[in-house]
């Protein structure tokens, strides 16, 4: 993951249909993070956020995957 500037974070979130639910912000170093995956999401991405976290991604996605329909 890229450095970050002061102030700034990285979030998960997955994608339900089209509306985007944060799985949660990951600090500035994250390491492991367990998510839980439900039904529906159909991917998942980390961005960068303020501090703290943004009800919705402000930023282009700096990984993403898709995720099988079977979920």
């Amino acid at each position: 993951m890229p450095a970050l500037h002061a102030g700034r974070t990285f979030q998960a979130w997955a994608l339900v249909g089209a509306k985007y639910i944060s799985l949660g912000v990951l600090g500035r170093n994250p390491g492991d993070f367990p998510m839980q995956l439900q039904p529906g999401m159909s991917s998942v991405l980390v961005n960068t956020e303020p501090e703290g976290g943004s009800p919705q991604p402000t930023t282009a996605p700096l990984i993403s995957g898709s995720l099988p329909k079977s979920l």
